[in-house]
């Protein structure tokens, strides 16, 4: 009995003892007997990467320190200090530094008895030491291990020599420049009150203005939101790619290099300085760039900054009459006398508030934002007698307003008086800046007080199989087709052609479903050229009977910014008739099969090319080379390149034109049919004469002898045809 309470007495000292020695290790930050044990296997006892508070490193003759240092965010940054200067550390550099302690785990561990000096570890290549609030760890790198490839001996205190992992030892022995913040930037631009500019360029000061954006100090007129954002983007993006010797960076910096001074809204911080410019010294895509205020950094960064930084003035004055885009305009109102507009964003459409209560077709309402946000003076912005430019009193007013409800985009108001047109242009005023813009008279009309440009784009909403007739007289060409109730089409004008179906088919789609590029006008005032239109466009459509029930006619004025001015019949409003359609109008659709031969159907095929021939005849039932000894791989390069040959349009009727060169043809192909369908002649011959640029694409002009029209082909298929010879 007095045995077995001696043993419980012993145990509760023990246990009462452990106690004491844990709390005296906790108190005093030393290594946790828990600590220990979980990381019984990695190289380091214990590690707490929040007290981590310094880290110094010395390899061969260099020394440097990264130490921890709390800043006013409350935040505990790390500064690189080395040859005497104190600069922010890269973060993400020193998190893969401290990751790879914490995970350091070794190889194996040596025996007793290795010969130190052999090991390198007398004289380490690399000394590493690691202050861990009261904890201080000191490890040391030497020389290669033998096994495994790349690993090398190391050393913690004096708890015996390890053998550690390729990895861990390159991550460790990196020099002072992997730690050094990559960003030369100490401000992003949100936080800068005053940017000035220098050099190539010239002499550029810009500072924040009452209305929240940039200005042009001087003029003191605002700057052009995504081309100055350009040249903010180049200032953050200076990012070092190496670092330099600031002695080597001095000398290669270019005698008309940029300079850069930038100062941060806080007065309590120091501005910045820097000069960019010249050939980086072994970097042919970098530039140098000298970092000389708040304190010195010399560096190579992307020489794609450098064009951006040397933006003239003019190229960053805002010429737009709205900063806004189209996305960020919540409410529009213009007023002019009585009248007025007011449209509100709902959502993803549109409200229209007066001059009375309607819903704006989405699709409208975001083009009509688009056009506000892309109005633009012809002219650079200026300052100048206002009354005299019948803006005092304005006779218009536009505002647009951002609400704020997206925090990162805070509300915004945005005015313009509109003034006097004089000479096709209307003068406007910024209220912002005071500049004054003049703003196309065709493109100013957007700001009228009235609902036509919120009319729905649809001037045509009819189903494309119910076209029966398509019919274009435009520019003094003229072609009429018909649809039959089985879908075919046939052509009576031009006279003498067969319709190509897929052309015929895209133009009647085109004008069934037309849509405007934009509405411009309640009515014609005459300056739209309708009253002598160019020409017209009209659609036959079929009744429930099959015959025509009613004729849509399109009447085309003069030419407009994204097409050309219309009206449509029955309708008085103007409308902008797309590019794109009136491309598709003035194309002929004639087959483009004509320069189509099908070897199958041909006896006999001669290609001339300047001073060479090849001949090909129909032998065993299939064109071969004429004699047996003429025959080589031409033969099926041939044969086989005719079935590429397809026009890609007709460019015109009538006679050859000289810049066609088909007069001296590049290429001749006489092909001879045998049993040709009716109205298909036995003898074909077509020449191919100049290069030329149609429609985007790089064509040939091409001619078949019995068709008074002159077709493009694209040069890829003519080119393959001559290379078959």
């Amino acid at each position: 009995m007095r045995l077995g309470q001696h043993a419980v007495t012993l145990s509760l000292v023990a246990a009462a003892g452990a106690v004491g020695v844990y709390l005296y290790v906790v108190d005093r930050g030393s290594i946790t007997t828990s600590e220990a044990e979980q990381r019984k296997r990695d190289w380091l006892p214990a590690f707490r990467r929040e007290q981590v508070s310094r880290v110094e490193v010395e390899r061969g003759a260099e020394r440097y320190t990264l130490a921890r240092r709390d800043d006013d965010a409350g935040e505990a940054p790390f500064h690189l200090l080395v040859a005497g200067r104190d600069e922010p550390a890269d973060l993400p550099a020193v998190e893969r530094l401290l990751g790879a302690l914490e995970a350091a785990r070794p190889e194996r561990r040596v025996e007793a008895g290795l010969d130190r000096a052999g090991a390198g570890l007398a004289a380490p290549r690399l000394r590493l030491t690691l202050t861990m609030g009261k904890v201080v760890y000191r490890l040391a790198v030497g020389g290669a291990a033998p096994t495994p490839a790349g690993a090398a001996y190391g050393e913690l205190d004096a708890s015996g020599v390890v053998v550690v992992a390729r990895d861990l030892a390159a991550q460790l022995d990196l020099a002072a420049d992997a730690y050094r913040a990559r960003s030369l930037v100490p401000y992003p631009p949100s936080e800068l009150a005053a940017f000035a500019l220098d050099g190539p360029g010239g002499a550029r000061r810009f500072s924040r203005a009452a209305w929240g954006g940039w200005k042009l100090e001087g003029p003191d007129l605002r700057v052009d939101r995504d081309a100055f954002d350009r040249v903010l983007t180049a200032f953050a993006d200076l990012r070092a790619d190496s670092f330099l010797p600031d002695g080597d960076a001095d000398a290669a910096l270019a005698k008309d290099h940029v300079t850069l001074r930038v100062e941060p809204r806080d007065a309590g911080r120091p501005r910045a300085a820097f000069d960019v410019g010249g050939a980086c010294p072994g970097h042919p895509d970098a530039v140098v760039a000298i970092r000389r205020e708040p304190s010195r950094v010399s560096a190579c960064v992307p020489k794609g900054a450098l064009a951006a930084l040397a933006t003239p003035a003019e190229a960053l004055l805002d010429a737009h009459a709205f900063t806004l885009h189209a996305d960020e305009i919540d409410e529009v109102k213009i007023v002019e006398g009585a009248r007025s507009l007011e449209l509100a964003r709902h959502g993803t459409a549109w409200h229209l508030r007066a001059p009375a209560e309607a819903q704006v077709d989405g699709e409208a309402g975001n083009a009509f934002a688009k056009a506000l946000h892309e109005l633009a003076s012809e002219r650079a912005p200026t300052r100048g007698d206002a009354a005299a430019l019948g803006l005092v009193p304005p006779r218009a007013l536009v505002t647009l307003t951002r609400s704020g409800e997206d925090p990162a985009h805070p509300s915004a108001t945005e005015t313009l008086e509109l003034g006097a047109e004089r000479e096709g242009v209307v003068w406007a005023r910024r209220v912002a800046d005071g500049a004054l813009l003049a703003l196309p008279s065709e493109a100013a009309r957007e700001l009228a007080p009235t609902t036509t440009a919120l009319r729905s784009r649809k001037v045509c909403d009819e189903k494309p199989g119910d076209v029966r007739a398509v019919s274009v007289e435009l520019d003094g060409a003229r072609q009429t087709l018909a649809r039959s109730a089985t879908g075919q089409w046939t052509m009576s004008l031009p006279a003498g052609f067969a319709p190509d179906p897929g052309l015929a088919g895209d133009l009647a789609d085109a004008l069934a479903s037309l849509a405007a590029e934009r509405w411009v006008a309640d009515a014609d005032d005459g300056s739209f050229g309708l009253a002598s239109p160019r020409g017209t466009l009209t659609l036959e459509l079929a009744a429930a009977d099959g015959g025509v029930a009613r004729t849509l006619r399109v009447v085309i004025g003069g030419a407009a910014t994204g097409g050309a001015y219309a009206r449509r019949d029955g309708d008085a409003a103007v409308f902008v008739l797309p590019s794109a359609v009136l491309r598709r109008a003035t194309r002929l659709a004639i087959d483009r099969s004509y320069l189509w031969l099908d070897p199958a159907e041909l006896d006999l095929l001669r290609a001339t090319a300047g001073a060479r021939s090849r001949e090909l005849v129909r032998r065993a039932g299939a064109l071969d080379a004429r004699t047996p000894a003429a025959r080589g791989p031409w033969v099926e390069a041939l044969r086989s390149k005719l079935g590429e040959l397809r026009a890609e349009g007709v460019v015109h009727l009538g006679a050859t034109r000289a810049n066609e060169g088909l007069a001296t043809p590049r290429l001749v192909l006489l092909a001879e049919r045998h049993a040709p369908p009716p109205g298909v002649p036995a003898r074909v011959r077509i020449a191919f004469g100049a290069g030329d640029t149609w429609e985007g694409t790089r064509v040939v002009y091409a001619r078949r002898d019995d068709l008074d029209a002159t077709f493009v082909v694209a040069e890829s298929a003519f080119r393959t045809l001559l290379d078959a010879l």
